[in-house]
């Protein structure tokens, strides 16, 4: 079973606390982790509840001791069901899933020689992780879909007609 653990000292120390679900409010335990460790499948950690704001991507045997910049900052959780490996990405131009798909499982710095170019309205994560893009070449603002995201009409997270690259993590 996947899980990463979170210790409101550097180095591992204090008592853990163990998240082994999806945590979109981590509650009183928010903004307290100053380390971690992660069993399994990696995880991202995001600054603000409900999976918004800033994130960072976590993999098992990662050195945590510290987390730097995102020490006191994580909020709520979500796994990377099944690992990072082989991913896999459908964007499609219409809601719903209709119109023309675009099967992608590779980095993608311009989405315009594909026609989707600000153009998604839709899409399904089979496997992996991937950070969208609201500019070519892996700039400007963005956002972390995981494996088993089916979002069938973009504005739910605001990125209707928004992506111009993404990237899967590795």
């Amino acid at each position: 079973m996947s899980s990463i653990k979170l210790y409101s000292n550097v180095n591992f120390a204090g008592e853990p606390v163990t998240v082994t679900v999806d945590t979109p409010d981590l509650a009183a335990l928010s903004k307290v982790a100053k380390s971690l460790i992660v069993v399994g499948d990696p995880w991202i950690a995001y600054a603000e509840k409900d999976f918004e704001g800033g994130y960072r991507l976590y993999k098992a045997g990662g050195d945590y001791s510290t987390l730097d910049d995102f020490a006191n900052t994580i909020s709520s959780l979500r796994q990377v069901k099944g690992g990072l490996g082989s991913p896999s990405i459908v964007l499609t131009d219409g809601v719903s899933y209709k119109g023309t798909p675009l099967f992608l499982t590779e980095a993608t710095p311009k989405l315009s020689p594909h026609g989707m170019e600000k153009k998604a309205a839709s899409l399904k994560v089979p496997k992996g992780a991937w950070q969208l893009f609201a500019e070519d070449d892996y700039k400007g603002a963005n956002v972390a879909v995981l494996a088993g995201d089916h979002l069938d009409n973009l504005q739910s997270i605001g990125w209707f007609q928004k992506i111009c690259s993404l990237e899967p993590y590795e």
